[in-house]
């Protein structure tokens, strides 16, 4: 588990299985992803570190609607209540716990299922949805990229001021080892060529994965870049 530093105004909090990115600006704090186990401790103590507190969230992007992105989201808004929290609009039934997996990802389904009470998981409330090409005005500007394959509604997330994608679970790299998600997680497999070519065009210097190791944000696109 670890903070790590990566740009000013920008984080990596990295828990047991996923990380999530911490976002400052003039205005207040805001996160990609939510995090899961471990994760409320890293983002509290980053925040501390900071000299905030939970209300100065503002803001929740998440790339899709697994329970491991979005399981800390409710929680969060009951500490900041004025937290936003946005997803694509093809992955609020993810988002809600309640979407209708099919075929393999079936898997899916049945593991989250079992996951949710064990972790109280509850819905957040949701705000509008992202919309592919839509830009944020916020944290240096983030440019919402449609990246769907694990699930429908999966987003990317370009970094204006770093030149940096925020990725998702377009691939994972954890203990240094290349993966794609295994098929049982992905619900919109069929959409991943496209995707792949999307995402290895797209003008930025570097990947920043939800499921990582610690190398840089330019190695970690090299990685795709050569199993795309």
């Amino acid at each position: 588990m670890s903070i790590a530093p990566l740009a000013p105004g920008l984080w990596r909090l990295r828990a047991n299985i996923v990380a999530c990115y911490l976002l400052r600006d003039a205005d207040g704090f805001g996160l990609i992803d939510s995090g899961w186990i471990g994760s409320r401790a890293l983002i509290g103590r980053a925040l501390r570190e900071q000299g905030a507190d939970w209300s100065a969230l503002q803001l929740l992007l998440l790339t899709h609607g697994h329970i491991d992105h979005v399981g800390n989201a409710a929680w969060l808004q009951e500490r900041s209540p004025e937290l936003r929290v946005r997803v694509h609009a093809a992955d609020t039934g993810h988002a809600g716990g309640r979407h209708a997996y099919r075929g393999l990802s079936r898997v899916c389904g049945w593991l989250e299922g079992c996951a949710r009470p064990l972790t109280g998981f509850r819905p957040p409330r949701l705000a509008e949805p992202l919309a592919d090409g839509e830009v944020i005005e916020r944290f240096g500007g983030l440019e919402v990229v449609h990246l769907p394959g694990h699930t429908a509604g999966h987003c990317g997330l370009i970094h204006r001021a770093t030149g940096w994608l925020f990725c998702g679970d377009l691939f994972s790299t954890t203990l240094g080892i290349f993966h794609w998600p295994p098929p049982f997680l992905n619900s919109a497999s069929a959409a991943f060529p496209a995707t792949h070519a999307r995402a290895a065009a797209l003008p930025v210097g570097g990947f920043l994965p939800a499921h990582c190791d610690n190398a840089p944000p330019e190695t970690q696109r090299e990685r795709f870049l050569r199993h795309c």
